[in-house]
């Protein structure tokens, strides 16, 4: 997936989500937006939730096709700009869901190959657990010969 955000306050923090791709299992993906707008500086992130935790290098090839000059250059970022990237993401794109007072719930399962939930408790003395089940749903097709 990759997520293309506008450059926060200091150059390693995200601001506001301009355009992402689909998150699926695909060799190539595209935003497909017009999203570069004037002189800005953005952030290109790559994410892939399947080696998230184990900090492996992702190689990949990032084409931008512009009719401006681009300065582009390679850097790492700490950890946070991911999880500050997917909030930023489920602030913009996310169902609401309330089911509790003082409880938010934001989800995203649209053009996302899985489903991603951020859950925002406003109490101030108080705790939330959240558990999720999910249930595997099979299909099964019949063809008559």
């Amino acid at each position: 997936m990759v997520l293309v955000h506008r450059v926060g306050p200091s150059v390693y923090t995200v601001s506001e989500l301009v355009a992402r791709s689909a998150r699926k299992m695909a060799p190539f993906v595209s935003t497909g937006d017009v999203f570069l707008r004037g002189p800005a500086d953005y952030i290109v992130l790559a994410v892939s939730f399947s080696n998230i935790y184990t900090a492996t290098r992702i190689d990949l090839v990032a084409a931008v096709h512009s009719a401006r000059p681009l300065y582009a250059e390679e850097v790492r970022f700490p950890a946070n700009v991911i999880t500050d990237s997917l909030i930023e993401m489920a602030l913009k794109e996310g169902y609401i869901h309330k089911t509790l007072e003082g409880v938010v719930a934001r989800y995203i399962s649209d053009d996302f190959c899985g489903h991603l939930l951020i859950v925002d408790n406003l109490h101030e003395n108080k705790y939330l657990h959240v558990s999720v089940l999910y249930f595997l749903l099979a299909a099964m097709h019949f063809y008559v010969v």
